[in-house]
């Protein structure tokens, strides 16, 4: 494998394309904060209630919101950080792992919160994409 001309102060910035109504101003301040803290994810806090059940049937608990948030892409971390968040999963055989925020996390790395949007949704069913239709309607695109 070819290895890369890269510094550990490169910043990766990686995006699902399942989200394509990423913003300039999103992307924008996933580079300042990356910069300065050496790691970010993109979230929104979480508008509904949410609860956790021990057996699919029964609510056991609800939270607070208010410290709850919902991690969309982009996520941005310093070269280092991430190439060694990968080595550490590969070398650990971590399971369950959703994204790379998690991943930079197993590290011991802080991750900063960048603003998100709600219309930074991911399109994984037949409603997101009639909703991803709908948006672009009214956007004129």
């Amino acid at each position: 494998m070819e290895q890369l001309n890269t510094s550990d102060d490169d910043l990766v910035l990686i995006h699902d394309g399942a989200r394509p109504l990423v913003s300039e101003a999103i992307i924008s301040e996933n580079i300042k904060n990356a910069d300065f803290f050496g790691a970010t994810t993109t979230a929104i806090k979480s508008r509904n209630t949410l609860a956790t059940s021990l057996d699919d049937k029964l609510i056991y608990d609800i939270p607070d919101r208010s410290k709850y948030f919902e991690i969309q892409t982009p996520q941005t971390f310093k070269f280092e950080y991430i190439a060694r968040a990968h080595e550490y999963a590969r070398g650990n055989n971590l399971e369950n792992v959703s994204d790379d925020t998690q991943l930079v996390k197993a590290i011991g790395r802080p991750v900063s919160i960048s603003e998100g949007s709600s219309l930074n949704f991911k399109i994984t069913t037949k409603e997101d994409l009639s909703l991803f239709e709908a948006v672009l309607k009214l956007i004129g695109k």
